[in-house]
């Protein structure tokens, strides 16, 4: 409980020091290079998909394990660790060598001199923050794994407001979107450094072990299918912006990334709520535990309904209001547009309450099939509605999809796993599913 209200309050610390600093980059660099920004930041997005799934993996095999064996805790974190921190280096340094071939002022589809020339330098420096920060944001792992999320968040908050503060200021002082670019992709790397800190010194601390490879090849194993999820949730969430700029021009981003951020809050919220539950789950299996486990499906419906309720309330009362005082009226979404996100987001929110105990059981194979069959359909779909409906094809598309795949096919598969008479399925010991 504890673990889920402070992951609410960062997430509503973090929406509010993005509205203001989006509000403030917008005016400071305009609509066509924020644009540009924002599709760098979704392609930015897509390389913290990187660890290959190990992270999740990890998050998974510590909710069966680390209430009962700490040294096995210890030795799945450390090999955790050494697989990442390897990934991390290798993929910064082939950025670093290659990334400048990549021709991003071509791929982002910008016009004017400046965004041209910005466009190479915030990609490049987006990818790399992104990898450098993948071992850090390991120690959040450990700690939700270990059911002190509380510990986490409040790292997290404390990193976004400090990241907020440094743009506000970098604003003010005129420093260049690449400075910005290293100030916004930091807070990962300063939370980590806390949360590595309480995760090993705290209460409850976890003991770095020895490298294990029957664990990493457990850890790998189970990593795969979750990177497999993962880049599917990443083609779903973040390829609209990406499509939008290729079909329509970076400046239609804006209204589209608006609407994005905003709906996001209840993204956020319902993400908060998966992660506290996620290794609850694990341990419910790994006791066997169905009493508790139906009850915690029913009540984070229950608040999954209650979020997507308020926010569709919110959005339809004063949305365009705070946009147009947020970024001004060139971000104002169009009526579809702010129908259609939100119906996306409360589709969303229930795939994600269907899925997270799945996630918390290892039961992960429908995932990639059902996640498959959803990002091969919706991207082709949204490029096509985009020609029809502009920037509100994309949630149309997502929509479609959730509901007449996602939905059917990993509900039938938590509905049987719920009222079958086997015990709910847990981790094997060497962390594998």
């Amino acid at each position: 409980m504890h673990a889920t209200a402070a992951g609410v309050v960062f997430q509503g610390i973090y929406a509010l020091s993005q509205f203001v600093i989006l509000g403030l980059l917008l005016r400071y660099i305009g609509s066509e290079r924020f644009g540009m920004w924002t599709t760098a930041w979704s392609i930015g997005a897509w390389a913290l998909t990187s660890h290959l799934g190990v992270q999740s993996a990890l998050l998974t095999r510590l909710g069966g394990i680390a209430s009962t064996d700490k040294e096995a805790a210890g030795r799945a974190l450390t090999t955790a660790l050494v697989l990442i921190s390897l990934i991390s280096a290798g993929l910064a340094l082939v950025t670093i060598a290659l990334g400048w071939l990549v021709p991003w002022a071509t791929f982002l589809n910008v016009e004017s001199m400046q965004a041209e020339t910005e466009a190479q330098g915030v990609s490049l420096v987006m990818l790399v923050m992104a990898f450098v920060g993948l071992p850090f944001s390991l120690g959040a792992m450990g700690l939700l794994g270990c059911q002190r999320g509380f510990a986490s968040y409040v790292a997290l908050t404390v990193a976004h407001v400090l990241a907020a503060v440094m743009i506000a200021v970098g604003v003010y002082l005129d420093l260049s979107l690449v400075v910005i670019t290293v100030l916004a992709f930091s807070p990962p790397i300063v939370a980590g450094l806390m949360q590595w800190w309480s995760l090993l010194h705290g209460r409850d601390a976890l003991t770095l072990g020895k490298w294990d490879r029957k664990e990493a090849a457990g850890l790998l194993s189970v990593g795969v299918r979750f990177f497999a999820m993962q880049l599917l949730a990443m083609g779903l969430l973040q390829s609209g912006a990406v499509i939008i700029a290729r079909c329509l021009g970076a400046e239609a981003v804006t209204p589209y990334s608006a609407m994005f951020r905003l709906i996001g809050l209840a993204l956020a919220v319902f993400l908060a709520f998966g992660f506290a539950y996620w290794p609850a789950f694990g341990d419910a299996a790994a006791h066997d535990d169905r009493a508790w486990f139906g009850r915690a499906l029913r009540w984070s419906l229950f608040k999954t309904v209650l979020v997507w309720v308020v926010t569709a309330a919110g959005i339809f009362a004063i949305g365009d209001w705070f946009i147009a005082l947020w970024l001004g009226e060139v971000a104002l979404p169009t009526a579809l547009l702010k129908i259609w996100m939100v119906v996306f987001i409360g589709l969303y929110g229930l795939l994600l309450w269907v899925t997270n105990p799945l996630k918390g059981t290892g039961q992960l194979g429908v995932q990639v099939v059902s996640g498959a069959l959803m990002i091969g359909v919706a991207i082709p779909l949204a490029v096509w509605l985009c020609g029809e409906y502009d920037a509100a094809g994309v949630p149309i598309a997502l929509s479609f999809v959730i509901a007449l795949i996602g939905l059917p096919i990993n509900g039938v598969y938590l509905l049987r796993m719920v009222k079958g008479a086997q015990p709910l399925p847990a981790p094997r010991e060497d962390g594998a599913v």
